[in-house]
């Protein structure tokens, strides 16, 4: 029989969507897990300025929204359509759009260790320096993943119950979380 699921390490970005926050909190408190570490890209000199791409995505098109738009295009080539295409449906509907939160400011991670670890890329894949990877291994029974792209290696075999990981375009919203909330209780049992 498995153990309790307790303690989740969350893979994010500097910053994720207010949704996601809010979920971590709702589970924290509804399921009694905690979230002891949160690993947080720390991009690399050549990586978008993460304050800029939240200011684009957290306000109307505007001339930063339009530049970034084109450096994404040079760098992304196709996927950049499809971010286009969120954008523009979150500027038709309030209830899509998805303000983003500074992770050092979401209250999900008031009691976390906040580490902020630049991974070594391969083409689109990352990987973990075996010191995170052991902190993780120590620390955490589960990984979530919210940010960091295509991850390989290590990390994924660093907790007991493994990495739950998905495309963001599949949940949309809060009430699509309930999912994780279930599936901490479940192995709580």
């Amino acid at each position: 029989m498995p153990s309790s699921l307790q303690n989740l390490c969350v893979l994010a970005d500097q910053y994720i969507p207010a949704y996601q926050a809010e979920m971590l909190k709702e589970v924290t408190e509804d399921a009694d897990v905690s979230i002891p570490l949160a690993i947080v890209n720390d991009p690399t000199e050549d990586e978008l300025d993460p304050d800029r791409t939240a200011n684009a995505i957290n306000s109307n098109i505007n001339t930063n929204t339009v530049c970034l738009f084109f450096e994404l295009l040079s760098r992304e080539r196709a996927w950049t359509f499809v971010l286009a295409e969120k954008k523009m449906s979150e500027m038709f509907s309030e209830e899509h759009r998805q303000k983003q939160v500074a992770v050092e400011d979401a209250a999900c991670f008031g009691n976390a260790e906040i580490r902020k670890v630049t991974p070594i890329q391969d083409g689109n894949w990352f990987e973990f320096p075996s010191d995170t990877v052991d902190t993780v291994d120590e620390r955490c029974d589960v990984i979530l993943r919210l940010g960091f792209g295509l991850i390989r290696g290590d990390i994924l075999n660093a907790t007991e119950h493994g990495v739950l990981s998905f495309h963001p375009r599949i949940f949309v919203g809060i009430e699509d979380w309930d999912h994780l909330r279930r599936f901490s209780m479940a192995v709580k049992r």
